[in-house]
């Protein structure tokens, strides 16, 4: 797959990423997608306001890791997580990992693989399923649900308990709880 395909397929996947959880917040600016030898992730440029899709090695040859990978990093895009001014990282939390691991097997929902995706996370990232599963009831709840609380909060790390009250999604306080701890890889 070639760097043109790739920007196409980030496009897509980034106007369709905010259609669903709101848009890009405004002070990053988007560099473009890089390859490095260690697993995704966005890689930030604090210098000059940019952040990057940094996509595995593995992603390169590979086009169900790349768009997986892709659409999970889509979804972090919208928000980063380093403070631009301070260039401290937040905690990352459940929501957070759980928006983009949804996104990511939603890409996949209407193909012969969603169901192995989903068995693989299952089976060697138990956390990010937990996640998945965990947004994809809120979202089952109310499909605008992450939409809105970025109307109030637009950085998801910083989401607060209050915030699911005042954007009027109705879960109970254990699954606020449960979205908004602390994520874990392990």
């Amino acid at each position: 797959m070639n760097l043109l395909n790739t920007s196409e397929i980030v496009e897509q996947y980034l106007s369709q990423a905010e259609d669903l959880f709101g848009p890009m917040v405004p002070y990053w600016t988007f560099r473009g997608v890089e390859f490095r030898d260690r697993g995704p992730h966005l890689a930030y440029y604090p210098e000059s306001g940019e952040v990057a899709i940094s996509l595995s090695e593995r992603a390169r040859n590979n086009e169900v890791q790349l768009r997986f990978q892709l659409a999970h990093e889509v979804c972090h895009l919208l928000y980063p997580s380093m403070d631009l001014k301070t260039q401290e990282l937040d905690d990352i939390n459940v929501l957070n990992e759980g928006i983009s691991t949804f996104y990511s097997v939603l890409v996949f929902a209407n193909t012969d693989l969603v169901g192995g995706i989903i068995d693989d996370l299952q089976t060697n990232s138990a956390h990010y399923f937990d996640a998945f599963v965990h947004v994809k009831d809120l979202l089952a709840v109310d499909i605008h649900a992450v939409r809105k609380l970025r109307e109030i909060e637009p950085l998801i790390n910083r989401v607060e308990h209050s915030h699911f009250d005042e954007a009027g999604v109705s879960i109970t306080d254990e699954q606020v709880a449960w979205l908004l701890g602390t994520f874990k890889e392990q």
